[in-house]
């Protein structure tokens, strides 16, 4: 693998970034929350217990309670985050200005949610052999997920599944247009 590409894997899992941004909304507070929630969902931290954390964090927002270490400790489920996960956040420096940081975690979810599309892509075509038609409504359902950062409509279907959906659709009327060739493509 070339370095290019080690640096480019590694950087779709900068996890030291998403411990800074925990941190920072420990000792900076709300603000800092605030400005996060516009932007993410849990689901862009890589790791599931940064994810665990941040749903915490909203959690305790949304009871307009303290976002500090002993309240986190008694929110979370222990099986998803432990105390050597909280002590790794608090450890690290928090920043007071968390745009960067926040929209760079956003663009490493999406570059492994297109991984994940890229991986499941191929499989559709060598494994499910389906036409090209469905190949492309299936990516860009995945595409348009991505972008809107739609964690409700992400799950990847297989291909069976995709060729079920295609099979049960409704058929299109065809109106004609009266040019004759654009009819024939039709």
């Amino acid at each position: 693998m070339s370095k290019f590409n080690q640096e480019v894997n590694s950087s779709v899992y900068q996890i030291n970034m998403e411990r800074v941004l925990l941190s920072s909304v420990f000792f900076n507070g709300y603000e800092t929350l605030e400005m996060m929630i516009e932007k993410m969902i849990a689901e862009m931290f890589y790791l599931p217990a940064h994810q665990e954390l941040y749903k915490v964090f909203i959690d305790l927002y949304k009871e307009d309670m303290p976002i500090d270490d002993e309240m986190v400790r008694t929110r979370t489920d222990r099986k998803k985050m432990d105390d050597s996960v909280l002590l790794e956040v608090l450890s690290c420096n928090p920043i007071s200005n968390v745009k960067v940081y926040v929209d760079t975690v956003i663009e490493n979810f999406k570059r492994r949610e297109i991984e994940k599309v890229s991986i499941y892509i191929k499989k559709m075509f060598h494994e499910e052999c389906l036409d090209s038609e469905s190949m492309l409504t299936a990516l860009n359902r995945q595409i348009i997920a991505i972008e809107n950062h739609d964690s409700k409509h992400r799950d990847i279907k297989f291909g069976k599944e995709w060729k079920e959906e295609f099979k049960n659709r409704p058929k299109i009327e065809k109106l004609p247009t009266y040019v004759v060739w654009i009819d024939s493509t039709l």
